[in-house]
């Protein structure tokens, strides 16, 4: 590992476990990718942040800061083949590209509309035929933000608010719009962050009227709690619903929960399942895990409190094997599926 190691950060992971994504910025902002085949590979352009890359691991998407001289008002989405150079998607105002479905061919943006006291946010989908399309093209929401995407590109998670009650998570089609999705009792808000590749499972948080928050799993459209949400977010839904969260807050860290173990910390999971983490190392953050969950893309924060980024393989999985390192393969500085089943029909 080399000294600027704590420059970086990682933010994907392809759905075989072969290829990650991340950041660094040791040499200003500038995406990577990494496998054991080719180690970290650096983007060629400067001011590319990757946030999500395809189930295939064809394809990453983000935000292109190169116009970026005059703030944020100047970012824009960004869509690349792995190996090419990145395109901008997005409308011309301020937005960033946040998932990608498993072939690469739909991408979910979040554009930002800077009001006098205000920002808003605007949720779209982008195809190659239609370019981005906003979700809620009547304006029925001030506000809607978009988190994961199904495999197939078909259905979009997120929130909306319509500026007089509260964020809700919603549920996307193109036959339906945006659906909001159902509360438990005494619950008055909620967040949609990830949904598993086949569209069924949902997993984000609901709130009582006090802000007290409630991890939640919306199984074909139905919530339960699953657990405490304060200071931690869903981010991977994986094809047998295992829902992984990242923690956000100092005290927080990384969890998972199945229907079969419940929640527990990531920590103890590797560990259970033959995973030898260094002494002092927590997990923060799970960023992405592969379909067989056999390989976790992870930020791990070290005893000196640096956050380290990490990929954590399962002994299992031989092909990892010649550059694991105490059950973890660290990212190295080198320079140069499953088939979605039918949407979930829409309420009457």
């Amino acid at each position: 590992m080399g000294p600027d190691d704590r420059a970086l950060d990682i933010t994907g992971l392809s759905a075989d476990g072969v290829t990650a994504i991340g950041l660094s910025t040791s040499t200003g902002f500038r995406g990577y990718t990494f496998s054991v085949s080719t180690g970290r590979v650096d983007f060629a352009d400067r001011n590319t942040l990757p946030y999500a890359i395809s189930a295939d691991g064809t394809t990453v998407v983000g935000i292109d800061q190169r116009l970026a001289s005059g703030g944020p008002q100047y970012w824009r989405a960004f869509r690349q083949n792995v190996g090419d150079d990145p395109h901008v998607i997005g409308p011309e105002l301020p937005c960033y590209a946040r998932a990608v479905s498993g072939d690469g061919g739909v991408v979910t943006i979040q554009q930002q509309v800077f009001q006098e006291q205000s920002v808003r946010s605007i949720a779209m989908r982008w195809t190659l035929a239609t370019g981005p399309v906003p979700l809620d093209p009547l304006g029925a929401f001030i506000d809607t933000t978009c988190g994961g995407i199904s495999r197939d590109g078909a259905i979009v998670v997120g929130s909306a608010s319509d500026g007089v009650r509260p964020f809700r998570g919603y549920r996307w089609t193109a036959r339906c719009g945006i659906e909001l999705l159902d509360l438990a009792e005494q619950r008055v808000e909620s967040s949609a962050d990830a949904i598993s590749p086949d569209g069924r499972v949902i997993a984000g948080a609901m709130y009582d009227p006090s802000g007290r928050g409630f991890a939640t799993v919306w199984r074909d459209g139905v919530p339960a709690e699953i657990g405490p949400s304060a200071g931690i977010t869903a981010t991977v839904v994986t094809p047998s619903a295992s829902v992984y969260f990242s923690g956000w807050l100092e005290s927080t860290i990384a969890m998972r929960w199945s229907a079969a173990t419940g929640m527990t910390p990531l920590n103890d999971y590797l560990q259970s399942r033959g995973v030898t983490i260094p002494d002092g190392w927590t997990i923060k953050e799970c960023v992405g895990v592969s379909d067989s969950e056999d390989v976790f893309a992870l930020a791990a924060i070290r005893p000196d409190g640096v956050s380290q980024p990490v990929i954590a393989v399962i002994p299992s999985a031989a092909c990892y094997a010649p550059f694991a390192i105490a059950g973890f393969t660290l990212t190295r500085r080198r320079r140069h599926r499953p088939v979605a089943r039918d949407p979930i029909p829409c309420a009457p």
